[in-house]
């Protein structure tokens, strides 16, 4: 029987440099003109930390969807909602009018899972073909 893997330092650092290229794009910093990489980068770790302990589960035969999705949701929905809120709270008192209904209604969206169907019928242009380029 496979011990339980230990603390993955590059995994840790992979996700630290994802996070790290998503904050520069944002500040605009010269040169880092490809902010979605590091959500991509993000993306594929979580695949691999996810993939790795559906492996073990399937190979111990413990795994259940609903113990999955339970984990993930009492993992990731407490932080989700504090940040989201914060946000919220923090940047609200710089939208004026229509901006700020448009902010309320895309982070309400968010709420309940449904931002990417919002921007998708709402603002056209978050799908638009230039902002899919590099």
């Amino acid at each position: 029987m496979k011990a339980k893997p230990s603390y993955r330092a590059d995994i840790e650092g992979l996700r630290a440099l994802a996070v790290i290229l998503v904050i520069l794009y944002h500040y605009q910093v010269p040169g880092i003109t490809g902010g979605f990489i590091g959500v991509d980068v993000f993306f594929v770790i979580s695949g691999f930390v996810i993939t790795q302990l559906l492996e073990r589960a399937f190979q111990k035969g413990t795994f259940r969807f609903r113990d999955f999705y339970a984990r993930r949701i009492r993992r990731l929905v407490p932080v989700f909602l504090l940040v989201s809120t914060a946000t919220f709270l923090m940047i609200s008192p710089f939208y004026i009018g229509d901006a700020y209904y448009i902010f309320a209604k895309s982070w309400m969206a968010s709420l309940i899972g449904l931002s990417n169907l919002y921007y998708f019928n709402e603002l056209t242009q978050y799908f638009a073909p230039e902002t899919l380029s590099l």
